[in-house]
């Protein structure tokens, strides 16, 4: 939106609201490019998957950091991966020493963090 078209779309909210949705705005003005790339992935999806991927990013924030640390290096490392390559990492058995969970959560956040380069 322009700044005009998002004054005219603020204007008629509450104050709290309006207070709070500015300033989500201005964070997202000034994310980088990759932040935001991912950002506008995840709002295309569907509500159902936003909120499976949201619980996902919610569950390795609460991981404890010895559980968490091979969950992020793996999504990481996803990251550099082809559709190709992802499939076949999956199907691995170095994929499945993790938990269900864990799996899940990778998975998940796989989705959003396309391959790089694509």
């Amino acid at each position: 939106m322009t700044p005009e078209q998002r004054q005219r779309a603020l204007q008629n909210l509450p104050p709290a609201r309006r207070d709070n949705i500015e300033r989500r705005l201005q964070q997202y003005d000034q994310a980088p490019p990759e932040q935001k790339r991912r950002l506008e992935m995840l709002w295309s999806l569907p509500p159902e998957r936003q909120q499976q991927i949201r619980e996902s990013m919610r569950e390795l924030q609460e991981m404890p950091p010895i559980e968490r640390r091979p969950v992020r290096m793996q999504v990481q490392r996803l990251q550099t991966m082809t559709p190709e390559e992802r499939e076949a990492y999956f199907k691995s058995a170095e994929f499945h020493r993790f938990t269900p969970q864990q799996q899940e959560i990778m998975q998940n956040l796989a989705e959003i963090m396309p391959p790089e380069g694509f």
